[in-house]
């Protein structure tokens, strides 16, 4: 492929030479294959603004892969403001694949409220067969309304709650709870949680709640924390809610409530994962309690009879680089036993250090996870996580050399993507015209493609 300068037509005039390319060798598979890479391609293509070419390959599927196809589709239409041509292509899809017109038409109410359309958004959501699912996407037209300052935010809210009571869903209504509390009506938001019966979704309910207050300083946020912490003890929720809410705590900066949620978990796996946050919250906070807290978390996991502590070790790898402890991360990522989460551990102290200006020392630790990749069974996935965690914090060139090494080209194709995400188009091009395989090179210039939409290069 002749390498041709940057400019947002030739990167338009690469990517259409590619489409031909890629749909002959998609052709050639077989199958089983064939299908899915010709509906991904579609799905792509639509991304990227090419909606007709999109549709006619789309219409070429055969039936169990054309709803899916069609439906992706019509997310990426709406998405781009084309309302009326999604609704075309929803109500092309049979009545066999009603969960994908269904996902159309949630999308499609969405987009027309993030807009300003309300009248017509919520013609559509209630058009919405699915009663549980109507009821959510009348809550996302009224919690936008409610947004713009629209006075029918209310009664669609109540209408809302009225399809969710027909449908007996607590889910459902814990999600018009959390819309409500997102658009500031806490009293009304309050009165449909006392509907819910289950118990870790009025929890969950009334975390969400009293968050949304805690952030605009409403008095009675401490109050519906310790409400809910109550409702969580009595219904005897499992863990998992418990550790939601010390979560939910930190992030509300009550950290010496989550603290105390955190420590009555008994079971160690959540109870580790509580103590993690509320140990990143104090770190930020420069809280001297945090390092051990760290250590305590740590302990949980070792101490931990039914689950390898390596996952849950790693997992405190992550955070605790994350908050600067680079050097308690490094001490604790060489207890790790299993190998795969001992890597994982080790590119997470990588980045971080990448982030924070030491490039050498950031090298040398990609290096050793790089090592474990070269014994592993899994070498080529590995190796080529390493290269996009480099390109993930700019260390394009360490990123390139690993990819050709390896000669793996969707490691090439992963860092054009990343390289687009941070804004180098012009070299994301020039290293996108060097991919040698159709598919990867493809998927490399959409990628550079949906990188000038965003900017505003190209519409």
């Amino acid at each position: 492929m002749a390498q041709k300068p940057f400019s947002p037509s030739a990167v338009l005039e690469a990517l259409k030479a590619t489409i031909p390319e890629v749909l002959s060798e998609a052709r050639q598979k077989d199958e089983r294959l064939r299908p899915i890479l010709l509906s991904d391609v579609a799905i792509v293509l639509a991304g990227a603004g090419f909606v007709d070419r999109a549709l006619q390959i789309a219409g070429q599927l055969t039936e169990k892969f054309r709803p899916f196809a069609l439906s992706s589709i019509a997310e990426k239409m709406a998405e781009a403001g084309l309302f009326d041509r999604a609704l075309q292509v929803a109500e092309s899809i049979p009545d066999s694949s009603s969960r994908a017109r269904l996902r159309v038409l949630f999308s499609v109410a969405e987009a027309m409220a993030e807009a300003g359309l309300f009248d017509r958004a919520l013609q559509v959501a209630e058009s919405i067969v699915e009663e549980d699912s109507r009821a959510r996407a009348i809550a996302s037209v009224a919690q936008a309304m409610a947004k713009a300052g629209d006075e029918r935010a209310f009664a669609v809210f109540e209408r809302a709650v009225q399809v969710a009571q027909k449908a007996r869903d607590a889910m459902t209504l814990r999600f018009i709870v959390e819309a409500m509390a997102e658009a500031r009506l806490f009293d009304h938001a309050l009165q449909v949680t006392q509907a819910i019966a289950d118990g870790h979704e009025k929890v969950m309910a009334l975390l969400a709640t009293a968050m949304e207050m805690a952030k605009t300083g409403d008095e009675r946020a401490p109050a519906l924390f310790d409400q809910a912490l109550q409702v969580a003890r009595q219904a005897k929720v499992p863990p998992i809610t418990l550790c939601s809410l010390a979560e939910g705590l930190v992030e509300a900066g009550f950290l010496d409530r989550a603290l105390q949620v955190a420590q009555e978990i008994t079971e160690a796996h959540e109870r580790f994962y509580a103590l993690c946050a509320v140990a990143e919250a104090m770190a930020k906070a420069g809280d001297e309690r945090a390092t051990h807290l760290f250590d305590c978390a740590v302990q949980v996991a070792q101490a931990d009879d039914e689950a390898d502590p390596s996952t849950a070790l790693s997992h405190a790898v992550e955070v605790m680089a994350k908050v600067g402890f680079l050097d308690r991360a490094l001490q604790v990522a060489r207890k790790i036993t299993d190998e795969r989460e001992r890597y994982q551990a080790l590119l997470s102290i990588a980045k971080e250090l990448a982030k924070a200006g030491a490039e050498p020392s950031a090298i040398a630790v990609f290096d050793q996870a790089l090592q474990i990749a070269r014994t592993s069974k899994e070498v080529e996935d590995l190796q080529q996580e390493v290269a996009w965690g480099m390109a993930e914090v700019g260390l394009f060139n360490r990123a390139i050399q690993l990819a050709r090494e390896t000669c793996c080209p969707l490691t090439l194709r992963l860092i054009v993507e990343e390289m687009a995400r941070q804004g180098e188009l012009e070299r994301a091009f020039e290293l996108a015209q060097q991919i040698d395989d159709t598919l990867s090179r493809f998927h490399a210039l959409v990628a550079i493609v949906e990188a000038l939409r965003e900017t505003g290069m190209i519409r």
